[in-house]
Formats: C-alpha cells, sequence, structure tokens
C-alpha cells in the first residue's frame, strides 16, 4: 500500500515504522503517511523519496478527533482506565491497573467491557492491549499534566508493590512511571537497575542510556553507583581510556571516605577488567591483588592475565576453578570462563577451542547474554577461517551484534579477521577497506591489538604490490607498543611468507617460514596456522637433503597439527615424499584426501600449495601434473598473481608440458562466476550442461575428450555447490 501511495520504492525503515503505529489498517496507513509528508519527516527527491530524519509518533488530526469522541462516550471510570493503561504502553495488566485505581474486579470488569464496545481496547490473552500505537499515542494526548503525574504515581506504586522479579523492561517501565511521577530519586533507582540487567546481558549501549538517564533525575543520591556501573560499560565495550580514567578517579574517593571497603573491592575488579583489555598486566596483577569479594570473578580475571602472559596452563587452571564454582548459575562469568579456554586452547589444537567457544555460545544464547553471544560467535568465525572454511555467515553476524550491542572493541577485533578472509581470496579492496575500519577503532581506543592490525595490514599492502606502504606498516607496528615474540612469528610467517608466495618466489618465501618456524618454537601455543606449509616448502624444495623429512614430524607432532590448514598442506608434503619414494598410488591417495573439499572459489594460498606439488609430481612420475598446473595457472591468473603465473608457466616448461594461453572468450564469463573462479572453458560446458546435453555431446561439440568433460562438470559442481547438474542452471544467470 506504501509502493502504491508513494508511486516508487519504499524508503528503508518507513514500512516497518507505519506498520507499528497503524497496525496495518488501510486509513491509518494513509494518515500516518500524509503526516509524514507534511511534516518533513518523508521528502520526494526526483523519482524517489526518503526520511530525512527517524520517524516520530505524531498522531493524524482525525484519528485524534476519532479517539477523543470515543473517550467522551465512555463513563468517567472507563476513561481514567484507558489513560492509566496508555501510561502502561501498548498493552497492560487490567488487574495492575485497577489495583492502582482502587477500583474492585466488577468495576474494571464494566469499564474494559465499555473501552472494548468503543474500539479503544481489545483483548490480548489475560490482558488487553490498545488497538495499535497510535490510539495509545491519541488518549495520551488527552491527559492534562496534573493528571498524568497522579496516575503515574498511583501506577508506579502499584506496580513496585507487585515484588515481581524484574528483568531490564520492566526496571525501565518502573522507571518511566516514576519519572513522570515527578519521583527523580525512585526513577534513577529503576533507571539503575535496567541498566545494570542490561549490563549483565551485555547490551551495552542500553545500559549507557539507562545510566545517562539515571544521572540526570533531579534529587538523585546515586552518583558512586552510576559512576561505578559506568566504568564496567567502558570496559566491557573495550574503551578502555575512560574505563581507566572513571575507575582511577572513583578509587581515590573511596580511598577518601575510608567506609566504602565492599564498593572499592568490586571496583578494583572493574578497574581490573579495563587494564587487562588494555594489556597493562604489571598494573591489572597489582589491581587484582587488592581485589576481594567475588571469587570467582578474581578466578577469571587471573585466568585472563595469565592468558595474556602466555601462561596458558594457569589460565586453563584459574578458568576451570570459576566454572566448578559458578556452574551456570552466574552464566557470565562461565562465558568468559569459556572463551578463555578457548583462547588457550587454539593454538594448540582447534578442534578443543572450538567446543569451548561452542559451549560458552550455547551458554549465552540460552542466557540472553547479548555481549557474550557476540564475542563468542566472532571466536567461532576466527576459527572457520583456521578450518578452511570458506564463509564469513559468523564473523558478519558478529561484527553487527557488536556494533547493536556497543561493544566496539569487539566489532573491531571481527574487522580485523574479516580482512583475514578477504585476503584469502584475494578481495583486496575489500580487505582494506575492513582492516581500516579496525585500525580506526582500534586507535580510539587505543587497544593493544593495533600494532598487530598494523602488521595485517602490511599483509594487504604486500599483496597488492604496494611495498614501501608494507614496509612502512611493519615499522609502525613495531614502533608501537607490542608482543616481541608474537611478531617474531607473525611477520615473517603471515606477512613476508605469504607475499614471497603470491609472487611465485618459494626460496624467498620458504626463507621467512623458516624464520617464523624458528620463533615459533619459543612460543608453541601461539596460533600459527600456516606453519604446515613450511614443511611442504622443505619437501620440495628439499634444501635440508632429508627430502623434508625432519619438517613433516616436526608440524606432525607439534602444535596446532589438527588444524585443518596445517593437516592439508602435511598431507600434500607426505603425498610428494611418497611419489618421491616410488609409492605412486598412495601418493595418489593421499594428495586426493587432502584436495580443496568446499563449493566455490579455491584460496590461493592452497593454489600455491598444488603447484608446488605438481612440480614434484612431473619429475617423480605420478599423479597428474599437467592437469593440476592447468588449474593452478587458471587460478593465479584470475587472481591477478601475474608474477605467480610466469613463475608457473616457467615451471610447466621446465616439466615438458605445454603452457596453454588463456582461453578465448574468457572476458565473457559473468562476473559472478569469474569470482568462484569458473574458466572460459568451464562457462562453455556450463551453457551445454544447461541446454540438457549429455557429457559425450558436449565432448563433441567442444572436441573436448568425455574425461575432460567430467572433470569440468565435476569441477563447477564443486565451485558452486550445486548437488547436481540439474541445479546448476540457477548458477547460469547469477
Amino acid at each position: 500500500m506504501l509502493g502504491a501511495c508513494l508511486g516508487s520504492a519504499v524508503p528503508d525503515g518507513l514500512a516497518e515504522w507505519v506498520l507499528r503505529f497503524s497496525a496495518g489498517f488501510p486509513l491509518l496507513v494513509e494518515e500516518v503517511l500524509a503526516d509524514l509528508q507534511s511534516s518533513g519527516g518523508l521528502v520526494q527527491e526526483g523519482a524517489a523519496w526518503r526520511l530525512t530524519a527517524e520517524p516520530s509518533a505524531t498522531v493524524p488530526p482525525s484519528f485524534a478527533r476519532s479517539v477523543e469522541t470515543r473517550l467522551d462516550a465512555v463513563s468517567p471510570t472507563a476513561r481514567e482506565v484507558v489513560e492509566a493503561a496508555a501510561l502502561l504502553g501498548t498493552d497492560f495488566d487490567w488487574q495492575v491497573v485497577g489495583a492502582a485505581l482502587g477500583l474492585d474486579d466488577r468495576t474494571a470488569g464494566t469499564a474494559i467491557r465499555e473501552l472494548r464496545r468503543e474500539r479503544l481496547v481489545v483483548p490480548d490473552g489475560d490482558r488487553f492491549t490498545t488497538r495499535h500505537a497510535l490510539t495509545r499515542e491519541a488518549v495520551l494526548a488527552t491527559v492534562l499534566p496534573p493528571d498524568r503525574r497522579r496516575l503515574a504515581a498511583m501506577l508506579a506504586t502499584a506496580v513496585d508493590s507487585l515484588g515481581a522479579e524484574r528483568d531490564a523492561g520492566s526496571e525501565q517501565a518502573l522507571a518511566e512511571l516514576f519519572e513522570a511521577a515527578g519521583d527523580g530519586a525512585r526513577a534513577a533507582e529503576h533507571w539503575l537497575g535496567a541498566a545494570r540487567h542490561a549490563i549483565a546481558r551485555g547490551a551495552l549501549t542500553s545500559a549507557h542510556e539507562a545510566l545517562a538517564r539515571a544521572a540526570a533525575q533531579p534529587g538523585a543520591a546515586l552518583d558512586l553507583d552510576i559512576r561505578e556501573a559506568e566504568v564496567e560499560v567502558h570496559a566491557l565495550a573495550g574503551d578502555i581510556p575512560r574505563a581507566v580514567t572513571a575507575a582511577e578517579s572513583l578509587v581515590e574517593e573511596l580511598v577518601a571516605l575510608g567506609d566504602e571497603a565492599d564498593r572499592l573491592a568490586r571496583l578494583r575488579l572493574r578497574l581490573a577488567r579495563a587494564l587487562l583489555v588494555g594489556g597493562r598486566w604489571d598494573e591489572a596483577e597489582e589491581t587484582l591483588a587488592q581485589a576481594a569479594g567475588d571469587s570467582a570473578l578474581v578466578h577469571v580475571l587471573e585466568a585472563r592475565l595469565a592468558l595474556g602472559r602466555e601462561q596458558e596452563d594457569l589460565a586453563v587452571e584459574r578458568a576451570r576453578a570459576a566454572l566448578e564454582q559458578v556452574g551456570t548459575d552466574r552464566p557470565e562469568v562461565a562465558c568468559e570462563a569459556w572463551e578463555i579456554l578457548g583462547r588457550a586452547a587454539r593454538g594448540r589444537d582447534v578442534v578443543e577451542a572450538e567446543a569451548a567457544f561452542e559451549e560458552g555460545f550455547r551458554l549465552a544464547d540460552r542466557s540472553g547474554l547479548v555481549l557474550w553471544r557476540c564475542r563468542l560467535l566472532a571466536a567461532l568465525g576466527a576459527l572457520d577461517i583456521v578450518q578452511r572454511r570458506p564463509h564469513d555467515e559468523r564473523l558478519v553476524a558478529a561484527r553487527s551484534a557488536a556494533l547493536a550491542a556497543g561493544a566496539i572493541a569487539t566489532a573491531a577485533r571481527v574487522e580485523l579477521d574479516l580482512n583475514m578472509l578477504r585476503t584469502r581470496y584475494f578481495e583486496l579492496d575489500e580487505a582494506m577497506a575492513a582492516i581500516d575500519v579496525a585500525i580506526e577503532m582500534m586507535g580510539r581506543l587505543r587497544l593493544p591489538d593495533l600494532s598487530l592490525a598494523l602488521i595485517v595490514r602490511a599483509l594487504t599492502h604486500g599483496l597488492m604490490g604496494r611495498d614501501d606502504a608494507m614496509a612502512a606498516d611493519l615499522a609502525a607496528g613495531f614502533e608501537m607498543p607490542h608482543d616481541e615474540g608474537a611478531f617474531a612469528v607473525v611477520v615473517p610467517g603471515h606477512v613476508l611468507g605469504p607475499v614471497a608466495l603470491a609472487r611465485g618466489r618459494y626460496d624467498e618465501a620458504r626463507e621467512h617460514w623458516v624464520a617464523a618456524i624458528k620463533a615459533a618454537r619459543s612460543y608453541p601455543s601461539f596460533p600459527f596456522s600456516t606453519r604446515g606449509l613450511w614443511a611442504l616448502l622443505e619437501t620440495v624444495l628439499d634444501t635440508a637433503g632429508d627430502g623434508g623429512a625432519a619438517a613433516r614430524e616436526e608440524i606432525r607432532n607439534g602444535p596446532q597439527a589438527t588444524s585443518p590448514y596445517n593437516h592439508f598442506v602435511l598431507r600434500y608434503a607426505d603425498a610428494v615424499a611418497l611419489g618421491r619414494a616410488g609409492d605412486k598410488e598412495q601418493a595418489e591417495r593421499v594428495f586426493a584426501d587432502a584436495e580443496w573439499p568446499f563449493p566455490g572459489r579455491e584460496p590461493w594460498m592452497e593454489l600455491h600449495a598444488r603447484g608446488l606439488v605438481a612440480r614434484a609430481a612431473a619429475a617423480d612420475g605420478w599423479g597428474a601434473p599437467e592437469q593440476w598446473f592447468r588449474q593452478v595457472l587458471d587460478g593465479l591468473v584470475d587472481f591477478g598473481q601475474t608474477e605467480a603465473a610466469s613463475a608457473c608457466r616457467v615451471a610447466m616448461r621446465e616439466a615438458g608440458i605445454a603452457v596453454p594461453r588463456r582461453a578465448v572468450g574468457s572476458d565473457r564469463v559473468p562476473a559472478h562466476l569469474q569470482r568462484i573462479g569458473v574458466t572460459a572453458r568451464e562457462y562453455d560446458v556450463l551453457e551445454l550442461v544447461v541446454d540438457g546435453l549429455p557429457n559425450k555431446t558436449i565432448a563433441d561439440r567442444l572436441f573436448l575428450s568425455v574425461r575432460t568433460v567430467e572433470t569440468h562438470v565435476a569441477r563447477l559442481l564443486q565451485r558452486t555447490g550445486a548437488a547436481d547438474r540439474g541445479e546448476l542452471a540457477a548458477h547460469l544467470a547469477g
């Protein structure tokens, strides 16, 4: 209906807002739309419409008159009932309204029947609701300020006396009632309660807004409580400078007061958390030593401190102590403990890490803990990269959830991981956009990961061929406070090595991985998911003279052996060693077991690994090196790695394999198929498959062997994720 009224596309957000206030009644849809247009909230620009600001609930005059007429038709008691109900929201408990107004059930029921007859309220289970939000707004517009204050006070007293267990929503409703009643002190109390519930759930934006409302109440005497809660909100959001400044100032005041020992102990725990997030280990340890009052939380923070100092065994011990103490009775503490257990295991065993993150995520999801849900979802999304999974769903969902919750530090970390995923598929513009956002947020919050983010951006610059920019980011990262051990692994193993690999400079890449492996031996718990590539380079290039045997055994028996990336590269290296030893059949089986198992475009590092295997297979006479070389060459050309593609052509010539020219007509492959690596010849096959031709006819039409057509069809099914030939048609048009 909105589309018909506007004569063009409906602006984002308009339909949801109009539905909320009109409940879909056609007359009200037109009235609300007309009011938005006349007020300037909805303007036309050319043929399109756009909202100029967040719409506000303005009651159309004709509808307001209709509601006033119906209110005049009911008794004074019924009118007071609906006025009180409107203060409670669009739905209300008639018993609460009756108790607030001092009505017995019979009198309240009679009033409700009158209101229902005039179509002002409708039943909703055991409760009642106004017909739509505009009805409520129209009723409230008729209530004079003295009556509003009187009714709000009566309702607040009635609701407060129920003594029911409250959540953030009920605390906020009470706060609004006391605020409308002019009781600032009670309103502040309940705004603070709403904030604490929001903090427990991790809804940091809601918590911040509730604390601001609490602080704004006249006559509030909760300054210390509000400021203490603000410290926790800043710390959980990752705004470390504000959290530390606020906490240190409050600690000084409490020490001066001398009679706030319990509050001081709690505050020191908040300050310790902020210092830990900021990577200030010594200060955090000193603060924790003075904290008390919550042994489970102390265990968790001690575990986080141990993790920061790379004392994984101690971190696991402290985290498990916290879990034993709280079970699931305090899910926010348990979720943090599970996150720490996952991070402690990540550098050693990704399967164990994923199990811990999953356990914490399920608990956060069941308990409605928004912050921990998005943090653990982000951790699982980061593991998707290590697990070679070709999708970003969990990372994107975690980023959206973190931004909605106000957890900027978590969102920044997700942007860092998204950069790594984008570089995996050589989507360098998107990768640069993600890392730039991460660096901006980390810089604003002064997070300790900023130095690492600069190193990650150096990789993106290097892959784009911007060596000067890569060197500048590396230098900037080293100038900032950083973990020397981590950098000794990351710079050669995750930046310089991959950049050399992308350029087809395998000897140079091997030198960088040698340096990374040497550093990693001193930091075995540090996540290094590409260490297996060193074993493949050593096996293929055989610079040590042992055919890479020592390197393979070190990777096989070392940390992160269960990492899918390390496992797949190690199996490639095993296949090369078997082929070199003359066990060709077993070499082919091992190689096939390690092949890229997912649909869609194959990552560029996997292509280079296959290219290395193809070199060895051509030299040792096993497998299908010509087919593998062609796949690698097609992929490198599609990724735009021209230098590596030239190196691949040289290797093919040295192996006596004819080098194909770039397929004629490759430019006509649709962009959505190019993105998943479909070649021009595969596109030719796809068109004929969609036409319903069998493989033999396709082979004759394209002057190919039936076996080659079968290979192309298999690759098309793999790249697109189609279950069978019939599903390929959907991918032809995108």
